[in-house]
């Protein structure tokens, strides 16, 4: 994902594109003691892809996680 993030931020003037990464079962993660939501958002940091211009757009099938994507680089 980070190679992924990593092209997208040395491309993103040349040209128009959109990642739509999901995250899966963040709550299973988050009980094995990995925070899928926290390593996205830090990812996205990092490679200054946040802020409301991002061509990034996160899903879920949980509302919890989209909420704190939001409140913290939204």
């Amino acid at each position: 994902f980070r190679d992924v993030l990593a092209w997208m931020a040395t491309r993103r003037q040349q040209r128009s594109f959109a990642l739509y990464p999901e995250i899966k079962h963040p709550e299973e993660f988050l009980a094995a003691g990995f925070d899928a939501t926290a390593r996205l958002i830090d990812d996205l940091r990092a490679y200054h892809l946040d802020g409301p211009d991002s061509p990034v757009w996160v899903q879920c099938f949980r509302m919890g996680p989209l909420h704190r994507v939001h409140e913290r680089i939204g």
